[in-house]
């Protein structure tokens, strides 16, 4: 198919299957090819809508099948769904019992600006006071990890082993989910940077090559990430900022989560979320002193070291931030260059270098229209646990167990009865069990966290596992789930004293 041939798209459903046919046109040659989320090659060609689209999809125009969309067949609802029905039942009964009663129920509206984690408090920021004051759950829809960045930052911190930087990464990670409780969640891999090298051949070539222990836990990351079955997108020669910048872009609500200041750029379209410490949302006026859409052209100008970019010599983070500030953009800086209203050696600099002001603005330009898959929740696979546990990840079993099962241990039953006023059942205070008792075989997630123990028996019972084969407590320390797991690890009978717990012992980690 040459440029300008038309053909027809034929587009499916998230099944695969074709739904209808779409006339376009090929934009350019040659074709492409891309990396799926299981690392397989597809051959994609561009239309002149801009979309990526696989080449088996395009046939030529008018040859397309006729295609006839099959009946919709029911779909078994899941255990969650039910779970969620259940409790919309119960909560439904619970306000008619209270109007019968007379009962005054909070507003749905007041009940749904508390949230259940709120935003660690943060310094005032007197350039953006409402998103200082903003719920850290507030909104979001796609949590977007960098992978690389957080398991670079893991890996260089505390002592090194063989997992240490995964655990981290998803120790991060899980409790990001936690103040966040985000719908969907995506990790955004690295593609290479072919497109970048290609305009500017020196971009990260001072880098020296990664150590062979962060290459073999990348590798161990990716494999874990496909184990659990979290969604993860790479788009080959592409890096995994522009992944981040095309979801963004196409998904409202979405939170980056990074420390990469390239990606301040995207603070207009989404929020960025800097998970350490407690957690808090950073915004380029906090970071930079720039508003987001002048972010690109400030790198551009004053260049990025890390990355290999040089900008224009002579030209530093304060002259590039007063430059935009009075010229607001780099094309206004550029001309006013030409014109001579910048003065002295900087004013002659700039008018020297304008192609390479223009050719650094390109290499940093985030690229925001890649083809990505459609986004869906997290649903891990059955015997995932096992999966990671023959990774030697059992650590990382836990915490996942954990992060899957702890949205989901308000019981209707409790909600109603929050609604309506009346008490929930007391909790236990003493959870005990014997040595002797046979490990629990045959439950599912909700089984092993939502009990009255809440959680403590998984993971006493995960300690006598590891006990076995080895292992490290993956709790944190001074937790009540550490000392079941201790407990269980040292092959004593698990007896916690849990009176005065202010909230559910599965969700502390």
């Amino acid at each position: 198919m040459k440029a300008g041939t038309a053909v027809d798209w034929i587009q499916r459903d998230r099944s695969g299957n074709p739904v209808r046919t779409v006339r376009s046109f090929v934009a350019r040659e040659p074709f492409n090819v891309v990396r799926n989320c299981d690392q397989l090659p597809v051959p994609v060609v561009i239309l002149s809508c801009q979309r990526l689209v696989p080449l088996a999809d395009v046939v030529a125009a008018g040859t397309a099948p006729k295609i006839t969309r099959p009946e919709p067949q029911p779909v078994a609802k899941t255990e969650t769904e039910q779970r969620s029905e259940y409790r919309a039942a119960a909560i439904a009964r619970a306000e008619q019992l209270a109007k019968s009663r007379g009962a005054s129920l909070p507003a749905p509206a007041a009940r749904a600006a508390e949230p259940a984690r709120p935003e660690p408090a943060q310094p005032a920021r007197p350039a953006e006071p409402a998103r200082a004051a903003e719920p850290a759950a507030a909104g979001c829809e796609v949590l977007a990890i960098d992978f690389l960045n957080l398991l670079v930052r893991a890996y260089h911190s505390g002592t090194k082993t063989e997992v240490h930087a995964v655990r981290s990464m998803f120790q991060t990670v899980a409790g990001t989910v936690r103040t966040l409780r985000p719908r969907r969640i995506v990790f955004a891999l690295d593609g290479g940077h072919v497109h970048r090298t290609a305009l500017l051949p020196e971009y990260k070539a001072h880098r020296p090559p990664d150590e062979p222990g962060l290459v073999a836990q990348k590798e161990l990351a990716e494999k874990a990430i496909r184990a659990a079955g979290l969604q993860a997108v790479r788009v080959e020669g592409f890096e995994a900022d522009d992944v981040l910048a095309s979801i963004a872009r196409r998904y409202t609500g979405t939170v980056i989560c990074s420390s990469d200041k390239d990606l301040l750029a995207l603070c207009s379209v989404a929020r960025v979320f800097h998970p350490w410490q407690g957690g808090q949302f950073v915004t380029s006026e906090s970071r930079l002193g720039l508003p987001a859409g002048q972010v690109t052209d400030f790198l551009a100008l004053c260049g990025d070291t890390s990355d290999g970019v040089p900008g224009v010599k002579g030209v530093g983070e304060k002259t590039a931030a007063a430059l935009l500030a009075e010229f607001e953009s780099l094309e206004g800086v550029l001309v006013a260059a030409k014109l001579g209203r910048i003065k002295g050696t900087i004013g002659r600099k700039i008018a020297e270098q304008t192609a390479a002001a223009e050719l650094c603005r390109r290499v940093v330009e985030l690229r925001e229209n890649l083809p990505l898959p459609e986004l869906v929740e997290w649903r891990p696979p059955g015997g995932f646990e096992n999966r990671l546990q023959e990774l030697r990840l059992g650590s990382v079993a836990a915490i996942l167990s954990s992060l899957h099962s702890s949205g989901e241990r308000s019981t209707p039953k409790a909600a109603a009865a929050e609604l309506i006023g009346e008490p929930a059942e007391p909790p236990v205070s003493i959870v005990r069990r014997s040595i002797s008792e046979p490990v629990r075989n045959g439950l599912s997630v909700s089984e092993l966290w939502d009990g009255p123990d809440g959680g403590l028996i998984c993971c006493w019972e995960s300690g006598r596992a590891a006990a076995a084969r080895g292992g490290e407590n993956p709790w944190r320390a001074g937790t009540l789930n550490a000392a079941a797991w201790l407990q269980g690890f040292e092959l004593r009978d698990l007896e916690i004293d849990t009176s005065g717990r202010s909230e559910r012992i599965a969700s502390l980690f």
